[in-house]
Formats: structure tokens, C-alpha cells, sequence
């Protein structure tokens, strides 16, 4: 009777050691490329937003202003009042255009109502704070202008007294803290805006 062997091939256990290694390697450069690339589009669409809402609000601003004029300023620990009467205020933390008054507020979920802050470095320093450019209306109720992806640290409106009044808004912003988005990208992403613009366009010629 003749018995016959088979010869059979298998990997070693050095070969799937290195094998999982250079799988594992191939893996974790996939998943930065990823991650990176995840982080990157989350941080070109939050600045999106961000320019955005920041436009709609200046935009709000000055499409008022120029209708209606600019008629008081605020500090927050005051009410409106003429810029005359103000002349020594270099800038003011609130503006009142006719019926309207824009400033910094929140949500007062106790009042269930929006509020204005009494004083920034207090209500809108802290990291879970949500501060949005706030305005009110003829119906004297403060709503937002701004949306929740937007989160703003400081606000100053300056009155230039001159023949055509100007005004300067300058604005200090930067994205809200959300589950979706990482830390890095709030702290990196903090914008500092400031515009000018006046009572009626002027003449060029």
C-alpha cells in the first residue's frame, strides 16, 4: 500500500504580523485624509456661514440707516440717546435707528424671551454662551438677527459727526459650539469685522 503526502502552503506568523501592520498603516493614512479633509470642508462651510449671517446683519443695518437715518446710540448701562448728547462716547454698544435698536442679546429661557446682555465680558465670555446680534422692532421685542452657527463676542458702533454722518461697525465673531464641530475649528476661526457706511450714498461727482 503506498501512501501519498500533500505538501501544503500557509503564511507564517511573521507574514501576518507584517501584513496587519501594513494594513493597519494603509488604514490610519486613510482615516487622517479623511479626517483632515472632513475638518476642512466643515471649516470652508462654517466660514461660509459665518460671512454670510454676518452680511444679512450689516446689510439689515444699512438699508435702515439709510432709510430712516441714524437717530441714538446706547451704552449698556444706558438708555438711547442722541449722539449730540453723547458727543464725548467715541463708540457705543447699541444703535437706535428710528423704531429699531440693534445691540448684543441672548435667550433668556427663563423669561423665554430675548434680552439684551448688561455687559459682554460677563454674558457672552463663557464657552457655552450664545450672544447674537439682537434687534428691536416697532413691536418693542428684541428677535434675532443672527443664527445659532454664529456666536459674537463683541460689538461697537462708531458715529463719525461730519457733514454726511458715517457709521462704523465693528464686530468681533466666531463660530458657536456645537456636538458636530471640533474645538480647534471655534478657537481658529474667530473673525474680526469692521465696516463703514453712511446715512445716503454719496456723490461722486
Amino acid at each position: 500500500m503506498k501512501y501519498t503526502t500533500k505538501t501544503l502552503s500557509a503564511f507564517t506568523l511573521v507574514e501576518l504580523i507584517v501584513s496587519i501592520m501594513i494594513f493597519g498603516i494603509m488604514m490610519i493614512s486613510v482615516m487622517s485624509i479623511f479626517l483632515f479633509s472632513s475638518q476642512m470642508s466643515a471649516r470652508v462651510e462654517i466660514n461660509r456661514v459665518m460671512q454670510e449671517n454676518i452680511k444679512n446683519v450689516v446689510e439689515d443695518i444699512a438699508e435702515n440707516v439709510r432709510r430712516n437715518g441714524i437717530t441714538w446710540v446706547r451704552s449698556f448701562a444706558m438708555t438711547c440717546q442722541s449722539p449730540d448728547l453723547l458727543w464725548w462716547v467715541i463708540s457705543a454698544d447699541g444703535l437706535c435707528v428710528w423704531t429699531s435698536e440693534y445691540t448684543i442679546g441672548y435667550f433668556d429661557e427663563i423669561m423665554n424671551l430675548w434680552t439684551r446682555v448688561g455687559s459682554v465680558s460677563t454674558d457672552c465670555s463663557d464657552v457655552n454662551s450664545a450672544c447674537h446680534i439682537i434687534k428691536k422692532d416697532i413691536s418693542w421685542d428684541y428677535y434675532p438677527l443672527s443664527n445659532s452657527f454664529i456666536h459674537f463676542e463683541n460689538i461697537h458702533f462708531i458715529i463719525t459727526n461730519t457733514k454726511i454722518p458715517r457709521l462704523s461697525i465693528i464686530l468681533t465673531a466666531r463660530p458657536s459650539y456645537t456636538k458636530w464641530l471640533a474645538p480647534d475649528i471655534v478657537k481658529n476661526n474667530i473673525m474680526h469685522i469692521q465696516t463703514t457706511l453712511s446715512e445716503r450714498l454719496i456723490e461722486t461727482n
